[in-house]
């Protein structure tokens, strides 16, 4: 008599429960757009370029549609200005500008009556010695591995940014560390293939010409892809957007770096 009260019971508030649900529509508001800055100078030509966009709404893609119209300029401490004329859609850039290593580059940028600035060091140049790639047994598994060695200045803080292409063209995301633990010694890049089935299995094919790109970069600009990248690894408590050192209420960044590029023939 008592489990059928219990039964009894049970059923009686499933009823009460299934008779007060209801479909709740959340309605996610749209924030304002945002201007969405990828601005870099280096010390090679050809790399003072600008790329302005729209931030997009939650439903949307991550499809970011160019802006046009903006007017566009990087200026040094000397009191030398460059116009970046707009190339293309939402391009905005100078192929005659060649960084100085130790100058300091100011962005500013006019975009519907608003203005956004930037201040940014172009770091002095650390070159990557040598290159080399090999398979290395990891956890029991033959694993493919390419290895970038450079020298770290142990006389200032450096922040490194680099990445890969193969056969001439960049493939995946930056990745960036600091000198915190190398300073002042040999240190090397590694990257290493998922192995035979992983995303990248295909950069790590015999014959390919595999490169890496060191910069050497300001600490802002290590702190904005650190924090991107810990939001797009999970690593973020809560989801937001990059530190930015854009002033004036923009997305994004603006990097003048220093480079070396070395390539390896996959073996």
């Amino acid at each position: 008599m008592k489990t059928t009260k219990i039964v009894i019971a049970a059923i009686a508030c499933m009823s009460i429960f299934s008779a007060c649900t209801k479909t709740i529509v959340i309605d996610i508001k749209d924030v304002d757009k945002k201007l969405v800055v990828d601005a870099e100078i280096g010390n090679h030509a050809t790399e003072c370029v600008v790329k302005l966009s729209k931030s997009i709404s939650y439903a949307n893609d991550n499809t970011f549609p160019g802006f046009s119209g903006a007017t566009v300029t990087i200026s040094d401490q000397l009191g030398n200005t460059f116009q970046l004329p707009e190339a293309a859609n939402g391009i905005y850039k100078n192929d005659t500008v060649v960084g100085v290593p130790g100058n300091t580059y100011s962005l500013k940028i006019i975009a519907e009556g608003k203005t956004y600035t930037s201040i940014c060091k172009m770091p002095m140049p650390i070159t990557i010695d040598s290159i080399d790639n090999s398979i290395e047994k990891i956890f029991g598994k033959d694993i493919k591995v390419v290895r970038a060695f450079y020298n770290d200045d142990g006389t200032v803080a450096n922040y490194y940014r680099y990445f890969k292409t193969i056969n001439g063209a960049r493939k995946g995301q930056s990745e960036v560390n600091d000198d915190v633990f190398q300073s002042g010694i040999t240190a090397a890049i590694r990257l290493g293939s998922q192995g035979p089935t992983g995303e990248d299995s295909i950069s790590f094919v015999i014959g390919n010409l595999f490169g890496v790109t060191l910069q050497n970069v300001d600490k802002a600009v290590y702190t904005y892809f650190n924090s991107k990248a810990q939001n797009t690894n999970g690593q973020s408590g809560a989801p937001a957007n990059p530190e930015t050192n854009i002033v004036g209420g923009a997305l994004g960044y603006f990097n003048a770096y220093t480079s070396d590029y070395k390539t390896t023939i996959m073996k």
